[in-house]
């Protein structure tokens, strides 16, 4: 039986976009909670720590980054320089080796007779 009499059955017209705004707030409604139940609540401090964990993250990845580009640029350049250094140490041991021998020829082999 109609709550109205006057008005038939008919001609009543079904109000769509209410009934998508109803249904689009009660699925919100379900996501949030669903959210709120999900969503770990942290105190302060162990947001601030987990803010220095991404930050000490994030360092760390810049200055390996920084690494790598120093190896590639100025890590050829010090590998030259230990080879430049390593070929002077046995020039100089050469040369002194050399002027040992000249100075035990010179002055001890005249009364060793070599």
């Amino acid at each position: 039986m109609p709550l109205i009499d006057a008005v038939p059955i008919e001609n009543f017209i079904l109000s769509v976009l209410h009934i998508l705004i109803g249904m689009g707030n009660s699925l919100v409604d379900c996501f949030l909670e669903w959210v709120e139940e999900r969503v770990e609540k942290l105190l302060p401090v162990e947001v601030e720590a987990r803010n220095r964990v991404l930050y000490a993250t994030v360092q760390y990845s810049n200055i390996q980054s920084e690494y790598e580009r120093w190896l590639e640029t100025d890590g050829i350049l010090l590998t030259d320089l230990q080879l430049e250094k390593k070929q002077m140490k046995d020039m100089l041991k050469e040369k002194v080796s050399t002027y040992l021998f000249i100075y035990v020829y010179k002055y001890l082999g005249n009364k060793y007779k070599f």
